[in-house]
């Protein structure tokens, strides 16, 4: 059966390289458009035969997927494709076997790995996926002389400890069973000599994280610059004696301090947390926790805003106040910290915070012009399309608005079944779509930010968000009327 995948390939790749040889004679015809008639008919005669060629070989790829089905049953019963050959539709066992039975070097199918071991909890648990692989591995026959499948079933194995170590770590019967086809593979290295060694590795760099998870070890970014130096306040002129300000901050070391948090928050998330719309569900808190924190993170902020603007009774002073919040989002901006920017411009946005004209209206035209901006860029018209081109040309360290995936994951969910009607075959073109949608995430943790935390400000933070908690919407909004009373009054 691998022969006939290894023929399908080989055909594939002689079929891109007619249309590469096709496109370049068109180049050519259009180059050569006022050349001798002779020199034109010869590349229309060459376009003739490459086309002839290419349906030739379009037939003999027909044939190839036939002799595969025709093993063990029809093989569109089990496994469905797309037009450019990726897998639109399996059972658990054919998308499996996919990993080792088909070549993945090709774009159609290069990325097949990934977006499985991004989304397999939509079919399976991680005992599962390991326990038939395992079966799959002791039923394979496998020789030194064709090491491939030994080779690729290693390698999906290091990947997945390397890339997603927690779906072992986190769940014991998960890591036996991992232990038990390492082993596996371990003995056939043994049979075949000391240069086989990959298994051992594997063994090691479970147990290794393993350990780093019992001991709950955090491996510290190294950066080859130092931070830079951070904004202490200077002052302390809260309400109360000993307290802070907003004001006494420095907006600059007020933004990368809530980018530090944000960030660390961001970076926690893991893929199986955005599957099923976890999040919404009754078990949330078990299935979704990071993304929850990601979410109630956004929400204090935003409350934190609203909470310090109208609690403010001075017009000049809330002025002052709401210029800082327009300082700070300049400042985020230059960290690209678009979670935070979204969630202080929804806090303006919040009715007790929008209707203060006199205190929107006492901001510099500079500061005017930068809060427009900024409401431009979090404007959710196209689905967030001006903030989309903005973060689609940004490069990490970044910290993404999350509810813009959140928003494309329901999308994809609500729009497309699990499972085919009337068979058991597992969407993957789904599992493709959500795949690409966690990727995007998991892009901005990869990168941190060489940024010191500084507890003054950090500890200032969290007891405004206590403080603007335990406030009321009612009673926010009172307060906000008695700073600036309707115009009817």
């Amino acid at each position: 059966m691998e022969q006939l995948y290894h023929e399908n390939y080989e055909l594939k790749e002689h079929l891109q390289a007619l249309l590469y040889e096709q496109e370049s004679i068109r180049l050519r015809l259009t180059e050569y458009i006022y050349q001798n008639q002779s020199e034109q008919e010869y590349l229309a005669g060459r376009i003739k035969s490459v086309r002839s060629q290419y349906e030739e070989y379009e037939s003999q790829i027909k044939v190839i997927r036939k002799r595969t089905d025709s093993i063990g049953g029809s093989n569109s019963d089990s496994i469905q494709y797309e037009t450019d050959g990726q897998i639109k539709a399996a059972t658990k066992q054919k998308l499996i076997d996919s990993l080792f039975f088909v070549d993945t070097s090709t774009d159609s199918s290069k990325f097949f790995p990934t977006v499985f071991l991004l989304t397999y909890r939509y079919f399976a648990t991680t005992k599962e996926v390991i326990s038939d692989i395992h079966k799959t591995y002791s039923q394979t026959p496998i020789s030194p002389n064709d090491s491939s499948f030994h080779l690729r079933a290693t390698n999906f194995v290091k990947e997945w400890i390397k890339d997603f170590s927690y779906d072992f770590t986190s769940d014991d019967e998960a890591y036996r069973e991992c232990s038990l086809l390492i082993d596996s593979l371990i003995a056939t290295d043994n049979k075949w000599g000391e240069k086989w060694t990959m298994g051992k590795r594997l063994k090691e760099s479970l147990e290794s994280k393993k350990r780093e998870t019992a001991s709950k070890q955090d491996n510290k970014n190294i950066f080859s610059q130092p931070a830079p130096t951070p904004y202490l306040p200077k002052t302390c002129t809260g309400a109360s004696p000993g307290r802070y300000s907003v004001l006494d901050f420095n907006p600059i070391e007020v933004a990368r301090q809530l980018t530090l948090k944000d960030y660390d928050l961001c970076k926690a998330i893991q893929p199986k947390e955005c599957l099923g719309l976890a999040w919404t569900k009754k078990d949330k808190a078990t299935r979704s926790p990071n993304l929850l924190k990601m979410i109630d993170r956004f929400n204090h902020v935003s409350r934190w805003v609203t909470y310090t603007i109208v609690m403010e009774p001075n017009l000049k002073k809330r002025t002052k106040i709401l210029s800082f919040f327009v300082q700070l989002i300049q400042h985020l901006y230059e960290l690209n910290n678009f979670n935070a920017i979204f969630a202080i411009v929804g806090g303006f946005g919040n009715s007790a915070v929008h209707r203060l004209a006199k205190t929107f209206g006492g901001l510099k035209p500079d500061r005017k012009k930068l809060l427009d901006e900024m409401r431009f860029l979090t404007d959710p018209v196209k689905s967030w399309g001006n903030y989309r081109i903005k973060i689609g040309k940004v490069d990490p360290p970044c910290v993404p608005f999350i509810g813009v995936y959140q928003t494309d994951l329901t999308f994809i969910e609500e729009g497309n079944p699990d499972k085919f009607a009337g068979t058991d075959l597992i969407n993957f073109k789904k599992c493709r779509m959500i795949a690409d949608v966690i990727l995007l995430i998991q892009r901005y943790q990869q990168k941190p930010y060489n940024l010191d935390l500084v507890d003054v400000v950090q500890q200032f933070l969290s007891d405004e968000n206590v403080e603007a908690r335990k406030i009321e919407d009612r009673v926010l909004y009172e307060h906000s009327l008695r700073a600036e009373p309707r115009q009817n009054q």
